[in-house]
């Protein structure tokens, strides 16, 4: 077959001939040689003016801060009224403890301490040696023990009182041993009532299973022939065919014979009822308007360059 086909014929391929060309112009920049005039209508229109120096007010004027030339005196009030204090501002030696087990057997310790030094005896005898409770276990009595203690003497209304006893829950479980009551509560409020029992009637099986053949001859057969076996009747309803009429419709019929056409009547020709329409004005308009006479054009004012006043705009 030959490889020039129609459909290679009519779309190239676009690997070999690459992406077409855009005919879109391109943009590029270029400096304009004339260059622009610097009288616009905003410098024409609105004049340079000169910008006086805001006057201050010598009452706005806040009050800065200003150092002190003398310096201040340090005789104060608190210096001159509690002297200064120099023996606390020493702090005394720490007096370290003398170790006991350093002294010498030899050598026994000085009777005159602090506290003999700083009080003197008052003549009273001396401490007599205290007498040591025994334990009393070790007590033998020879009778019997009182029972009168201080405790029950001190209270004798609560020494015959018995503690009462504590009232003790029983326990969840009271089955007793033997066997339970069959008599409940439920038996007891609701009594059975007298009815027999009725028997369930188990339903057979449907399919039950014969010894001989089985017959051929089944509901469904029996119900539907075999279509091979009739003809089918033929239809009694008349066949519809629609043939054209060979005498024509008249055209006078009910509906145009109720509504007989209405004649429109001529439209009546009204002048004030008209809308006026525009007319061009015959006298011209006005040059010299407020905006004319207000900003003038440009080129008709002249800028004085020794002005002092004039702002460096740029």
């Amino acid at each position: 077959m030959e490889k020039e086909t129609t459909q290679r014929l009519s779309y190239a391929y676009p690997i070999s001939e690459g992406p077409p060309k855009s005919l879109k112009p391109v943009a590029h920049y270029r400096k304009p040689t004339v260059k622009m005039e610097s009288d616009t209508v905003n410098k024409l229109s609105f004049l340079p003016f000169c910008i006086n120096k805001r006057e201050v007010p010598v009452w706005s004027i806040k009050p800065c801060f200003k150092k002190p030339s003398i310096d201040m005196d340090k005789d104060t009030t608190y210096k001159l009224s509690f002297l200064p204090n120099y023996e606390a501002q020493f702090r005394p030696k720490e007096i370290s403890p003398v170790n006991n087990l350093s002294i010498d057997k030899c050598n026994p310790m000085q009777s005159h301490t602090i506290y003999k030094d700083s009080f003197f005896f008052n003549g009273l005898p001396h401490k007599t040696t205290p007498i040591l409770p025994k334990p009393n276990l070790n007590l033998k009595f020879v009778g019997p023990v009182d029972s009168k203690t201080i405790y029950k003497v001190s209270f004798p209304m609560y020494y015959s009182y018995e503690k009462t006893k504590p009232i003790i829950p029983n326990s969840a479980l009271l089955i007793e041993k033997g066997t339970m009551q069959s008599l409940t509560t439920n038996k007891h409020d609701f009594l059975l009532k007298p009815l027999t029992r009725i028997e369930p009637i188990k339903p057979k099986d449907s399919i039950e299973l014969k010894k001989g053949a089985i017959d051929n001859n089944t509901t469904m057969k029996l119900s539907f022939q075999n279509e091979r076996n009739y003809m089918m009747v033929k239809s009694f309803k008349p066949v519809l065919k629609y043939k054209k009429p060979e005498i024509p419709m008249e055209s006078l019929t009910t509906q145009k014979l109720s509504y007989l056409p209405i004649s429109i009547l001529p439209k009546d020709y009204l002048p004030w009822a008209q809308k006026a329409k525009f007319e061009p004005p015959t006298i011209k308009f006005e040059t010299a308007t407020t905006q004319k006479l207000s900003y003038l054009p440009p080129g008709q004012i002249i800028e004085d360059h020794d002005c002092p006043c004039q702002l460096n705009q740029k």
